[in-house]
C-alpha cells in the first residue's frame, strides 16, 4: 500500500516528486510553524515562520491538517529531549494531511495520508520519508489520523519487542495516555490480557471500555505492588510496558512473573535508581529498553510496513478505534491554544490523544 501511495508521483528533472494531476497554485516560499522562544514552560511556545521545507529524493511534502501532541514534545520544549541529528527542530512526531507538490499545491483528489516523524509535524507543511507514510483508513477523520502514527506504532513496537503470546498478562502504565489506550486495544487484538494503572475513576472506566481487564489507581493505593498482584494473581504479569522508569523498579520486579519481559520506553520519573539486580536474575526478567524517534529510516520503514499489514486494517473492521481526548483548533495567529494543550498533558488530564487541528 505504501508503494502505491507514491506510485502516482513522477520525478521532475531536479529529482523532486511531482504529480501529473496536481493543480497549479501560487508558489509558496514560507510557512507557519509552532516555534519556541527558548526552553521552559508552555509560555515559550510561539507561532513562527520558516522557509517551506523542500523534500529530497527520498522524501515527500505533506500539507498538514492535524498533529498529535506527545510527551516528547513536552520534553523537547523543556530542553530535555533534543531532536536526533538531521531531524527538524520543529515540534511534532506525527501528522496527517494531504500529499502535495514541492511548491505546496494540492489537488482535489490528493491522497489523505498520515506519517511518523522525528520532528516537524506542528507546522503548515512537513517533509517525511516516502516509506513513512500511510493511507488514512476510511473510518478515520484527518483530525483523528494526526494522533495515530507515533502512539500506535510505538505501542505496536513495544508488543513486538515483548513477543507477546495469547493469554499473557500485560501491565500497562499510564493506561489512559495515547500510547496506553492504543496498547490496551493491541494487547486484546493479539490475544493478551491488559491491566493498567490510572489516576482517576474516570480514567479507570475509560480504559475498561477499551478492553482493560482491571485498572489500578496508583494514587489511592498504599501498596501498588500488592494492588497489582491482587488483580493479576500471585504469579504476576508476563509483560510490563513501562514509561515511568526508576520510580517503579521495585514494583516491577515484585509483580513480574518468571521469564517476564519488561519493556522500558520512557523515564517520566527520572533516569537514576538504586537497583537490586538479584530480583531480575532470580525471576529471569528480560529488561528491554527502546526508543522510536532515533531509529533509522529503514527500521521505521520496515516497522511501518508490518504495522500497515497487521494493525491498520482493523480500524476499518471496527476492532480498533482512535481515542481523542481533545481537539484543539490552531489558527496560526494565537499560540495560546497550543500552550493550553501542553499544559493539559503536563497535568495528566488527557484520556487518549490531544490533537492540534490546523487551519490553512
Amino acid at each position: 500500500m505504501i508503494s502505491n501511495l507514491v506510485s502516482v508521483l513522477s520525478r521532475s528533472t531536479n529529482g523532486s516528486f511531482v504529480s501529473p494531476f496536481f493543480k497549479s497554485a501560487r508558489t509558496l516560499s514560507t510557512m507557519k510553524h509552532v516555534g519556541l522562544n527558548g526552553f521552559g514552560d508552555a509560555s515559550v511556545i510561539k507561532i513562527d515562520e520558516s522557509p517551506l521545507p523542500q523534500p529530497n529524493i527520498d522524501q515527500v511534502l505533506i500539507k498538514v491538517k492535524s498533529a498529535g501532541l506527545n510527551r516528547a514534545d513536552i520534553l523537547q520544549r523543556q530542553g530535555k529531549y533534543p531532536p536526533p541529528k538531521g531531524a527538524s527542530p520543529i515540534l511534532g512526531l506525527e501528522a496527517a494531511g494531504y500529499l502535495c507538490n514541492p511548491d505546496g499545491s494540492i489537488a482535489d483528489n490528493s491522497r489523505k495520508v498520515m506519517t511518523l516523524l522525528s520532528g516537524g509535524g506542528c507546522a503548515q507543511y512537513c517533509v517525511t520519508h516516502k516509506d513513512h507514510i500511510m493511507d488514512v483508513p476510511e473510518t478515520i477523520s484527518l483530525e483523528q489520523a494526526g494522533g495515530v502514527p507515533e502512539a500506535w506504532i510505538t505501542a505496536f513496537l513495544l508488543l513486538e519487542l515483548s513477543q507477546i503470546q495469547p493469554n499473557e498478562k500485560v501491565l500497562i502504565y499510564a493506561g489512559a495516555s495515547g500510547v496506553g489506550s492504543a496498547a490496551i486495544q493491541l494487547v486484546r487484538l493479539f490475544g493478551g490480557i491488559p491491566f493498567v494503572t490510572i489516576s482517576t475513576e474516570e480514567k479507570a472506566q475509560f480504559t475498561k471500555s477499551l478492553g482493560a481487564e482491571a485498572a489500578i489507581n496508583y494514587k489511592t493505593t498504599d501498596n501498588l505492588s500488592k494492588s497489582i498482584l491482587d488483580v493479576v494473581g500471585n504469579k504476576g504479569v508476563d509483560v510490563i510496558l513501562d514509561c515511568v522508569g526508576p520510580q517503579y523498579y521495585a514494583t516491577n520486579t515484585e509483580v513480574a512473573a518468571m521469564d517476564a519481559r519488561w519493556i522500558l520506553y520512557g523515564l517520566l520519573s527520572g533516569a537514576k535508581t538504586t537497583a537490586n539486580f538479584a530480583s531480575l536474575v532470580g525471576k529471569r526478567i528480560s529488561l528491554i529498553a527502546t526508543t522510536l524517534r532515533s531509529r533509522s529510516d529503514q527500521y521505521k520503514a520496515d516497522l511501518i510496513q508490518r504495522f500497515n499489514k497487521k494493525v491498520l486494517p482493523h480500524f476499518n473492521d471496527g476492532k480498533l478505534k482512535v481515542c481523542i481526548g481533545s481537539t484543539i483548533p490552531v489558527d496560526w495567529k494565537d499560540p495560546s491554544p497550543i500552550q493550553q494543550g501542553h499544559q493539559s498533558m503536563e497535568r495528566n488530564e488527557n484520556m487518549g490523544k490531544i490533537i492540534f487541528s490546523f487551519k490553512s
